[in-house]
């Protein structure tokens, strides 16, 4: 099994492909990436933070973390972030949709990932 992005958003941002943050080398933003198989319906959130080096200094400094979930820039670029999304997404597979997701949620917080049934 494989999946697609059906796109990046963001509940802050209403115009993501339009985004210019005020400080262009100091920011954070969170997203979500819509993902679904490639054959059959439905997509499943996997957030992100997108944010750079300096953001994290700042939130971070003089602090030990283990960080997750994070996609580090040097600047915001809507259509190279959104490229590389995809990238990684196309460079996975599983077995079935689980598998699948279990994989991408190394990289995103998957929003089924603590679901118990």
């Amino acid at each position: 099994m494989r999946g697609k992005l059906g796109g990046l958003f963001s509940p802050d941002i209403s115009e993501l492909e339009k985004f210019i943050p005020e400080d262009s080398t100091n920011f954070s933003i969170f997203v979500q990436a819509l993902v679904g198989p490639i054959e059959g319906k439905g997509e499943e959130s996997f957030d992100f933070t997108i944010c750079t080096s300096e953001w994290l200094k700042d939130k971070y400094s003089g602090e030990i973390v283990f960080l997750r979930n994070l996609i580090l820039v040097d600047h915001f670029d809507f259509k190279k972030i959104k490229e590389r999304v995809e990238d990684l997404v196309r460079s996975l597979s599983g077995k079935d949709w689980n598998d699948f997701a279990i994989q991408l949620s190394r990289y995103g917080h998957w929003e089924f990932e603590n679901y118990r049934q």
